[in-house]
């Protein structure tokens, strides 16, 4: 799993905040088949360990998953009585959001991209099976544009709107929308949250976000996706990704 924290001890109190703990988000939310993905229950076992007064730092850099999820974490978090501080370090999107919004102090490194959408579901079944799981998805969506609102002031007309236009917000958008408090310089590693195969999911994409995914780590695994046959929906992507693995390929045969 993906998922992974640290503690990290202040040297004696500093303004009256006794520690400060870490716990790095650098997955999707929800667990998926192969059992990565970071759980409501991954999170609360951590902040379980933590003293009431230690402010604890949440670092995400993930495209999202599970809003049932996303919101448990964040309420989660928001029941930590010591000071919260989450950083966005390079993308923070869709279920992501909910959990970067759960800080009092919310940073957003200069590289980094904040994206909401409306939830979505996949699921199977007959005409009552689906119509009971449309409810709760609208009822969920309701619980999200909520606690958006709350948290960043808007109105709920405001963040339906964005949530439909699946907007993406650059660090000054997202200051101006009181999405984010605070622009950082620097991010952390983008290849976890820069997964081709996950921004494919999303419509509007920022152009420099989709290259910035066809990065050296990766290019193994777009000869991978493009030798599959399952390609890309999105045709920027399938673009980017048939030149990204035809420049692997060479450079395998260079090294061989």
């Amino acid at each position: 799993m993906a998922f992974s924290y640290e503690m990290k001890f202040n040297t004696g109190n500093v303004d009256g905040v006794r520690a400060n703990r870490e716990i790095l988000i650098y997955d999707q939310i929800g667990k998926s088949a192969d059992g990565s993905g970071v759980t409501a229950k991954d999170v609360v076992s951590q902040i379980n360990l933590f003293d009431g007064r230690d402010e604890v730092v949440v670092r995400i850099n993930s495209a999202g998953g599970s809003a049932f999820e996303g919101l448990a974490i964040a309420q989660a978090i928001l029941r930590h009585p010591g000071p919260v501080r989450t950083v966005c370090e390079s993308l923070c999107a869709s279920a992501a959001v909910l959990i970067y919004l759960s800080g009092k102090v919310r940073e957003i490194a200069e590289t980094g991209s904040i994206m909401v959408h409306r939830a979505s579901l996949m699921t199977k079944g007959n005409a009552d099976d689906l119509q009971n799981r449309g409810k709760a998805l609208a009822q969920l969506e309701e619980q999200v544009i909520a606690l958006m609102a709350d948290r960043t002031g808007q109105t709920k007309e405001k963040i339906r709107a964005m949530m439909a236009q699946e907007t993406w917000l650059t660090p000054q958008e997202a200051i101006d929308l009181n999405f984010a408090t605070k622009r950082i310089q620097g991010g952390g590693s983008p290849r976890m949250a820069l997964d081709p195969e996950a921004l494919d999911r999303f419509e509007n994409v920022p152009r420099h976000i989709l290259e910035a995914a066809f990065k050296p780590t990766c290019l193994a695994d777009l000869v991978r996706i493009r030798d599959s046959g399952t390609g890309f929906k999105n045709p920027v992507l399938a673009a980017l990704a048939e030149d990204a693995a035809h420049r692997a390929e060479l450079l395998a045969k260079a090294n061989a």
